[in-house]
């Protein structure tokens, strides 16, 4: 018996629109941007691993003892410095957020966690 070869044709590429990001994971979300802007997989990795400490990449994560909320664990005072309202519930807003945040003060992801890392080592962890 012979087999038969299905050829599809090839597709454009298209754009993915809003309504795609909303199905997305916030992981996927920060790594589609983290790649865009550093064109490195290491700096997600190095993201990945900070925000998994944070907030275990929970939107809703919220620390009672100083307030941080959401996937980077903003304290309410640093929602305010960026013009954010406190609280964002929206996961694409706090990854933008986020990462406006590392790059203004950090440079990067692998910047941010090695700051992280040497905090620990001192008993407290926080970027």
């Amino acid at each position: 018996m012979v087999g038969f070869l299905h050829i599809v044709p090839a597709q454009a590429a298209v754009a993915p629109s809003k309504s795609v990001h909303f199905a997305m994971s916030p992981r996927l979300l920060a790594r589609e941007s983290v790649l865009k802007q550093w064109k490195i997989v290491k700096e997600f990795q190095c993201l990945n691993t900070l925000w998994n400490r944070e907030s275990h990449w929970n939107p809703k994560a919220f620390n009672k003892s100083s307030g941080a909320f959401g996937i980077a664990q903003f304290l309410p005072q640093t929602w305010g410095n960026y013009k954010y309202p406190y609280m964002p519930k929206d996961p694409v807003i706090q990854i933008k957020a986020g990462l406006r945040y590392i790059t203004v003060r950090y440079g990067s992801p692998c910047k941010a966690l090695n700051f992280w890392n040497h905090q620990a080592k001192l008993g407290n962890p926080w970027y």
